[in-house]
């Protein structure tokens, strides 16, 4: 209606339709009739201004029919002022139906003239017991102006009467129908291990391994060798270690995870196994590592130190000879229960969800177990020549109480008895304990087990200097002082 009229009190009736007509985004109500298109109107004016205000974008906010109860012909109204109804719809509409979170004014003329009413929706009406036909303007606006503190892109229409819906939420955040909630899912998984104790029947069969070597050269000297080994030296070896579930790490905790999520386990398990060692608990110790939530247990490589001599003590290498001393060590595989509690953390480092849970080491100790003694002669020193794996067993020259501690003295000795001494035999070849005289007697040497070996001296004729060893020794020192 074009012309300003008064009303008396208008009575409005509700009526409420069906669910496949009282949503916004309907296409048809559900006896079939249209409602209008998706997309906004063209207004056909004719002698008069009948140019509207919308915001950008527009939102539908109603749709109007000409006929009671939302049926004939229906269309969508938009957001802002329309200042003059379409072409074809003025003084025609019989019922309206306001969507859920849009406010609509009402006027009886154009141009925002002869107010009628305002509706909240979502709200139907029927105008045909008091405005019915009347209709020739109108304005509506979204009731929700907030922005939701999480949303980092809204869209339109509300998800109250307060918010505007969004379309892309921050991080953290996931979209629920246009609302931004605190995504819960765990990104992040820390492991605190409270107790730990040695699995039944859990040891494995040690492995021997070499912890460290000493080599002693001791070739050019007539002297026992003394060598000191500390106590205090270490080696680190690298030990595969399994931190074990009963089942994958999401159904341990039960609780949604990402794919891939950061392990965190403060409390590192120092494994001993046997009945000698204990296993202890590093409280301190923290390691990371990220893995799969299907995954049933996670694995690292732990470095770990060991001393390579059980105490320290002095060692000796025999007269013109090398020895090697070995450091024997077992690593001892074995499986360890463990207790602990179990956190998860979303994406905000908000923690999601706690749990008790408990589980299974597996990984190995290292420990000093013996040293080894390898001694092999040199060589014979000069004047004598060497015969290894040979022995004069019964064939030795009796000396009395006389006896040699050390090769020098022996071969002193068998140089002064001349003929008579075939040779010094040093028992196992290994520089240890006392060396024998062997006795010229015509019996050849005897093929030695042991490894037992003989020093025989070379012939007048073959040396150019009879004189004994210590002698000989003093001059190629002089010799080799000469020439540096």
């Amino acid at each position: 209606m074009l012309s300003t009229l008064s009303f008396s009190l208008a009575i409005f009736a509700a009526v409420s339709l069906g669910a496949e007509c009282d949503n916004q985004n309907r296409d048809s109500c559900a006896d079939g009739t249209p409602l209008g298109p998706d997309t906004e109107q063209p207004l056909a004016c004719s002698g008069f201004d009948c140019s509207g205000t919308y915001p950008s974008p527009r939102e539908k906010a109603m749709t109007v029919c000409k006929d009671e109860n939302m049926g004939g012909t229906c269309t969508n109204v938009w957001t802002g002022v329309t200042g003059v109804v379409p072409n074809g719809w003025n003084d025609v509409i019989s019922s309206s139906y306001v969507f859920n979170h849009y406010r609509c004014k009402f006027y009886c003329d154009g141009r925002e003239q002869a107010y009628m009413t305002t509706l909240n929706g979502p709200y139907t009406v029927n105008w045909i017991n008091s405005w019915n036909d009347c209709i020739s303007s109108y304005s509506c606006e979204r009731r929700c102006q907030k922005t939701q503190e999480h949303c980092s892109k809204n869209t339109s229409g509300c998800i109250d009467n307060s918010y505007i819906k969004c379309k892309t939420c921050k991080t953290g955040y996931i979209n629920k129908s246009g609302k931004c909630e605190e995504d819960e899912t765990c990104v992040a998984v820390e492991l605190t291990i409270d107790t730990v104790e040695l699995a039944t029947e859990s040891l494995g069969v040690p492995d021997e391994m070499t912890l460290g070597t000493l080599l002693v050269k001791n070739c050019q000297n007539d002297q026992t060798q003394e060598s000191v080994v500390s106590d205090s030296e270490t080696v680190s070896h690298t030990v595969d270690t399994t931190y074990s579930f009963s089942k994958s790490l999401s159904e341990t905790i039960g609780q949604t995870m990402s794919a891939s999520v950061t392990m965190t386990v403060k409390g590192e398990i120092i494994p001993g196994f046997g009945a000698d060692v204990s296993t202890t608990l590093k409280t301190d110790s923290s390691w990371s590592q990220t893995m799969s939530s299907s995954s049933t247990s996670t694995q690292r490589e732990t470095d770990v130190t060991t001393h390579v001599w059980t105490h320290s003590e002095t060692i000796h290498t025999s007269p013109y000879h090398n020895s090697t001393f070995t450091s024997i060590g077992q690593s001892t595989p074995g499986k360890i229960q463990w207790t602990g509690t179990m956190k998860c953390y979303n994406k905000l480092n908000k923690l999601t969800k706690t749990k008790s849970v408990s589980g299974s080491y597996s990984g190995a100790n290292v420990h000093n177990y013996e040293v080894e003694l390898t001694s092999v002669p040199c060589g014979a020193p000069q004047g004598f020549n060497l015969h290894e794996n040979v022995q004069c067993d019964g064939h030795t020259i009796d000396t009395g109480d006389v006896t040699y501690s050390n090769i020098l003295d022996a071969q002193n000795a068998c140089q002064k008895l001349g003929s008579e001494c075939a040779g010094v035999m040093d028992i196992n070849c290994d520089g240890v304990l006392d060396y024998y005289l062997c006795a010229n007697d015509g019996t050849s040497f005897a093929a030695s087990k042991a490894g037992t070996c003989i020093y025989t001296p070379v012939s007048e004729a073959s040396t150019s200097d009879s004189s004994d060893v210590a002698a000989r020794l003093e001059k190629m020192e002089a010799k080799l002082r000469t020439l540096a």
